[in-house]
């Protein structure tokens, strides 16, 4: 299946996953075409432990601005695991995309909470946070952000706005 063949061209060899027969996989398998090695990179790059094809796939429509298709991977998610962090991370997104501050931050804290424990994670939940007016909340993502991976420069120019 496509998803099978997506879940084996994301296991790692060596060091490098397999970004072209993951690409090759994604576009089979979901007609995306706008779908670039670059933006696989960065999904993968976001979160190097999840081989879940299914969170990888919402990550590039997001980076697509597929929002209806990330919200059809968010109910597949929640069907394979009911409440799971990746897809409160996944709608996270599109409530982030949706202006709908609160509510992201909402979904960023119930992700983090339920196990996607990531930079990224923290990073989106200072987002919302900033967006809805809580600065002392997000501040405190932004450091925790910045204490699980110190070298990512976009968190620290979040932190210090």
């Amino acid at each position: 299946s496509a998803i099978r063949s997506l879940r084996e061209a994301i296991t790692l060899d060596g060091t490098q996953p397999n970004y072209y027969a993951m690409l090759f996989t994604l576009q089979g398998a979901s007609g995306m075409r706008n779908v670039d090695v670059a933006m696989l990179k960065q999904a993968v790059q976001r979160f190097p432990a999840s081989k879940d094809p299914l969170l990888i796939t919402g990550l590039v429509n997001i980076d697509n601005q597929e929002y209806r298709a990330v919200r059809e991977i968010a109910g597949r998610l929640d069907v394979v695991s009911p409440g799971s962090g990746e897809a409160m991370l996944l709608r996270g997104h599109l409530a982030l995309a949706n202006n709908e501050f609160a509510e992201a931050a909402r979904l960023f804290s119930a992700a983090f909470e339920r196990g996607i424990r990531s930079a990224h994670v923290l990073h989106n939940l200072g987002l919302a946070q900033q967006k809805s007016g809580s600065t002392a909340e997000a501040l405190a993502s932004y450091a925790k952000a910045l204490e699980l991976e110190p070298a990512r420069a976009e968190l620290l120019f979040d932190y210090a706005s």
